[in-house]
């Protein structure tokens, strides 16, 4: 018997939310990762479909066609990893000011 190894659509993702400390399933851990806040991301197919759930109970479904950045962007504000104040804003080009003037 040969061992295989399991495609993951979302290796992308994976990799990513690791380096952000979430950690492989125990049972399945290239295809579920857990975050000690409770939130919990998982691809559910090779197509890329795939979910987030928040630890307060919500749920995200995203199809397999949605960009990793969307999917990695959603699993880390789930786990409170993406707010302003973990988050270090961009400064704006003084072209796009000028091109989209204060209200």
């Amino acid at each position: 018997m040969t061992d295989t190894v399991a495609w993951n659509s979302r290796l992308g993702v994976t990799e990513a939310l690791e380096d952000a400390g979430w950690t492989g399933d125990v049972d399945d851990p290239l295809s579920i990762l857990r975050h000690p806040s409770g939130a919990v991301w998982a691809v559910v197919n090779d197509a890329g479909d795939c979910g987030v759930h928040t630890p307060a109970g919500g749920n995200a479904d995203f199809p397999g066609d949605v960009e990793d950045a969307v999917v990695i962007a959603a699993a880390l504000t789930a786990a409170g990893q993406l707010t302003p104040s973990v988050t270090v804003p961009l400064p704006q080009p003084a072209a796009a000011n000028s091109q989209h003037p204060a209200r």
